[in-house]
């Protein structure tokens, strides 16, 4: 599997991604883990879920066991939201992957996982994958650069004086109609 984090090709419309794998690698996530499992499952999905929109993808999200404490208002546009229910996560992902390539849809879709077994078996159907690590690498870069351009938009909206704020024609519009008032 590939460790790198290049930038998301195109040629992909789909992720599956192994979801508790995925958390492990997300420090500020896996934090809750011990004591809040939906509140760790529920930012990924908004990690996800904002990625997705980003990237024009559809996401299919796998999680070990059954939704029984999983809120419905915790679903994203983007995200679906698969839970195992009895089987283990990495079978149902093998299962899924299997399905993609006997329908000869492999070549859309990208498998994050940092799981070993699963890589091995998804790369011999033919599809492609990602370690979680640089995925979730991917997704904080991302995050990072968005948060740089907001900041620095921020920034020069900040340091413009009032008057350059809104254009020519709107300030003499305001100024004619205040003077009008006045008199």
């Amino acid at each position: 599997m590939n460790e790198k984090s290049k930038p998301l090709e195109k040629k992909y419309s789909f992720l599956l991604v192994d979801g508790y794998n995925l958390i492990h690698q997300m420090p500020e996530i896996s934090r809750h883990l011990n004591h809040d499992l939906q509140r760790a499952r529920e930012l990924l999905i908004i990690k996800l879920a904002n990625f997705a929109t980003r990237n024009q993808l559809q996401i299919t999200l796998v999680f070990d066991g059954q939704n029984l404490e999983f809120a419905d208002h915790a679903s994203q546009p983007g995200v679906k939201v698969i839970f195992s229910k009895g089987v283990k996560a990495d079978l149902k992902i093998k299962e899924l992957a299997s399905r993609l390539a006997r329908d000869n849809r492999k070549k859309d879709w990208l498998v994050v996982t940092s799981d070993f077994d699963i890589g091995y078996y998804v790369e011999g159907l033919g599809l492609k994958t990602e370690s979680s690590r640089a995925f979730a690498s991917r997704l904080q870069a991302e995050e990072s650069k968005i948060k740089k351009k907001m900041e620095a938009k921020r920034n020069r909206v900040e340091a413009e004086p009032e008057e350059k704020k809104l254009p020519a024609r709107d300030r003499e519009w305001i100024y004619s109609v205040f003077m009008e008032k006045k008199k």
